[in-house]
C-alpha cells in the first residue's frame, strides 16, 4: 500500500498485499521495487511505476529483498544465498539481465525473510551485511538518541 501523506489516502499497488513484500522506492521516487510471491510459491522481483503503468519483472528465477542503488540505474536483490544485480532504466522501466555478484550462506539473512539484512552503498560498490551470531548470554545493543544532551546533563558544571 502507498500512503499519500497530504490526503492520508492509501492506494494498493497491485496484487493482494499478502503476496507482496520488501518494497523499496527508487531514488527519484517514481518507481517501487518489491518481491511478489507467485502461484508456484516462488518470489520474483518486480518494479512498478508509481501512479500506474504495467509492472516489470527484474528477476528471472526468483528473488527477494530488492534495493536500488542511488542512481536508480541498478537494482540488487537476494536469491537464497546469492546476491544479484540487474541494470534498470528509470526512464523506460527496461530491466537488464540479472548478474550474480557473490554468494554467502547466512550473511544478510535474518530470522524472517520479510526483514532485509543488508544494504548497498549509493554507488553499488559495497555491501553492508548483517551476520547473525548466536552468543548465549550476550548483552543487547543499546542505541542512545540525543546522546550529547544526555552527556551535558550528566557532566557536573562548575
Amino acid at each position: 500500500m502507498l500512503l499519500d501523506l497530504a490526503t492520508e489516502r492509501t492506494t494498493r499497488i497491485d496484487a493482494p498485499p499478502d503476496r507482496q513484500m520488501g518494497g523499496t522506492f527508487s531514488p527519484d521516487g517514481r518507481w517501487i521495487a518489491y518481491s511478489e510471491r507467485q502461484a508456484d510459491g516462488r518470489s520474483q522481483i518486480l518494479a512498478r511505476l508509481i501512479g500506474g503503468g504495467s509492472r516489470v519483472q527484474l528477476s528471472i528465477d526468483g528473488g527477494d529483498q530488492p534495493r536500488f542503488t542511488r542512481g536508480g540505474r541498478e537494482l540488487v536483490f537476494r536469491k537464497g544465498s546469492e546476491v544479484y544485480a540487474a541494470t534498470f532504466d528509470p526512464a523506460t522501466g527496461s530491466p537488464g539481465r540479472p548478474a550474480l555478484l557473490f554468494q554467502l550462506t547466512t550473511v544478510g539473512r535474518l530470522s524472517s525473510d520479510r526483514t532485509t539484512g543488508y544494504d548497498v552503498t549509493p554507488d553499488g560498490s559495497q555491501f553492508l551485511m548483517i551476520e547473525p551470531v548466536e552468543k548465549p548470554g550476550a548483552l543487547p545493543t543499546r542505541v542512545i538518541l540525543r546522546w550529547r544532551e544526555e552527556l551535558m546533563r550528566r557532566i557536573p558544571r562548575k
